[in-house]
C-alpha cells in the first residue's frame, strides 16, 4: 500500500511539473510570436535611404545595415515605405520611380536595380517579415514646385481632373471619391502583391488631409445617397478599405492587410462610441472610420499611432489602450500598439516624462497585460538606432 501511495505522489509530482514547464514553454512561445516592428520611412529620406542615389551598392549596403541592426533589436517585422506619394521604390507600372530612392522621379536606379525585391529577400534570409507600406492619395509634399517636376507618366499629371489642391497645405491629393482613383490604389496594391512576396500591405492614416478639403464638385455628382459630406467622405475610404481587403486576400489569402490610424478614433463628446479623450479624432478630420473597419472584420490588424504617455489628460496612453483592446476583442482583427519612441529619442529636456526611456517601457510593460494586444510596431527606425540607450534596451529585451 505504502508502494502505491509513493508511485501515486511521484505521478502527481511529475505531472505538476510537467504543467509548469508546459505553462513556461507557452510563456516563452508567447513572447517569440510578439510582433516587434518598426517603420521605416523612405520620405524625405528619413531612414532610406540615407540620400536619394541611383547607386546599386549604396542602396544595398544600407538595406544590409538597417536589417542587421533591427533584427539584433529583436524586430520581428519591417514596415518598408515604398509608396511615399505618387511614386514607387519598384518598377511600376502605374508609378513612377521616387525621387526620394533616385533624386528625380521616374529615374531607375543603376542596372534597374530591383530595390523592393532585395528588401524582401534580405528580409527572409534574417527571419524578418516585410510589409509595403503605402501612402494612397497624397500626391506632392512641396506644393506646385515640386508638382511641375512629376514624371510625365505619373498618374497625377495625366489625370488632373482626379486631383485636389489643399489649400491650407498648398499640396495636392487624389480625390478619394473618384472611383478610377480608388480602383488605381488597389491595383498599385495587388500589382506589389502579385510581383513580390510581401508578407504585407499596410496603410497609415493620411486619408483625406482635413475638413476643408475642396471636394464640393464630387459630393455633387457622387454623393447623391448622402445627407452630409462628412459620411459621403467616410464611406469613400471605407470602400477603398473594403475593396483592398477583398482583392489583396484573394491574390493572396495569408497576406496581413492593416492600417495605422492616429490613435484616437473619436472622443466621446463628439461620439458616443468614443474614448474618453479630447485630441485630434480621426474619425472627424481624416475621415477614417477604424471603428466601423472593426466591426466588419475589413482588415487583419489595426496599428493606432498611441503617441501620448500615460497619464496625458487630453489623451491618456492607458485608456486609450483600454479602448482599442474593447473595440476589437469581438473581432477577428489583431491590435498592435504604435509606439512614440521618436519622442524619447528627440527629447532633450530632462524634466520631461518622454526624456531617456522609462515611458517607453511603462508602455511596454502595461501592453503585456491586455490579450487582445499582440504587440508593437515602432517608429522609427534611424531614430532609434542612433539613440544607444533605447537600441540597446531593446536588443537586450
Amino acid at each position: 500500500m505504502k508502494k502505491i501511495k509513493n508511485m501515486l505522489l511521484a505521478m502527481i509530482m511529475l505531472l505538476v511539473f510537467i504543467s509548469g514547464n508546459i505553462k513556461i514553454f507557452a510563456g516563452e512561445s508567447e513572447i517569440k510570436n510578439r510582433m516587434r516592428g518598426v517603420w521605416v520611412a523612405t520620405i524625405f529620406s528619413l531612414d532610406y535611404p540615407n540620400e536619394p542615389t541611383t547607386s546599386q551598392k549604396l542602396l544595398k549596403q544600407q538595406v544590409d545595415l538597417i536589417i542587421k541592426n533591427s533584427k539584433d533589436m529583436g524586430m520581428t517585422d519591417i514596415f518598408f515605405q515604398v509608396r511615399p506619394s505618387c511614386d514607387a521604390f519598384y518598377k511600376s507600372k502605374y508609378f513612377p520611380w521616387s525621387k526620394y530612392l533616385t533624386g528625380q522621379q521616374g529615374l531607375a536606379p543603376e542596372d534597374n536595380f530591383d530595390v523592393l525585391k532585395y528588401w524582401i529577400d534580405k528580409c527572409h534570409e534574417n527571419g524578418l517579415k516585410l510589409h509595403a507600406w503605402i501612402n494612397p492619395f497624397r500626391v506632392t509634399k512641396n506644393g506646385d514646385k515640386e508638382f511641375e517636376s512629376l514624371d510625365k507618366y505619373s498618374p497625377a499629371r495625366n489625370h488632373k481632373d482626379w486631383l485636389v489642391k489643399y489649400k491650407k497645405d498648398g499640396n495636392y491629393y487624389f480625390d478619394p471619391a473618384i472611383p478610377e482613383v480608388r480602383n488605381l490604389i488597389i491595383s498599385g496594391a495587388l500589382e506589389i502583391v502579385n510581383n513580390y512576396d510581401v508578407d504585407g500591405i499596410h496603410l497609415d492614416d493620411y486619408f483625406y488631409p482635413g475638413r476643408d478639403f475642396d471636394d464640393a464638385k464630387s459630393f455633387e455628382t457622387y454623393g447623391k445617397n448622402f445627407i452630409n459630406i462628412d459620411d459621403f467622405r467616410r464611406d469613400n475610404v471605407n470602400k477603398l478599405i473594403s475593396g483592398l481587403n477583398e482583392q489583396l486576400h484573394k491574390e493572396k489569402k495569408n497576406l496581413k492587410f492593416g492600417v495605422s490610424p492616429c490613435g484616437i478614433w473619436a472622443n466621446k463628446k463628439t461620439h458616443p462610441e468614443g474614448s474618453d479623450t479630447n485630441g485630434f479624432e480621426s474619425y472627424s478630420n481624416l475621415y477614417c472610420d477604424t471603428l466601423y473597419w472593426i466591426k466588419n472584420n475589413m482588415l487583419d490588424y489595426v496599428a493606432p499611432q498611441i503617441y501620448w504617455n500615460i497619464g496625458y489628460k487630453k489623451a491618456d496612453y492607458k485608456i486609450l489602450i483600454d479602448w482599442w483592446s474593447d473595440a476589437v476583442k469581438n473581432s477577428e482583427v489583431e491590435l498592435y500598439i504604435g509606439i512614440a519612441d521618436y519622442k524619447s529619442a528627440l527629447e532633450k529636456d530632462k524634466s520631461s516624462v518622454w526624456y531617456g526611456i522609462d515611458e517607453i517601457k511603462r508602455q511596454l510593460n502595461l501592453n503585456k497585460q491586455y490579450d487582445n494586444i499582440s504587440g508593437e510596431i515602432h517608429f522609427r527606425y534611424r531614430l532609434i538606432n542612433d539613440f544607444l540607450d533605447l537600441k540597446n534596451f531593446y536588443a537586450t529585451t
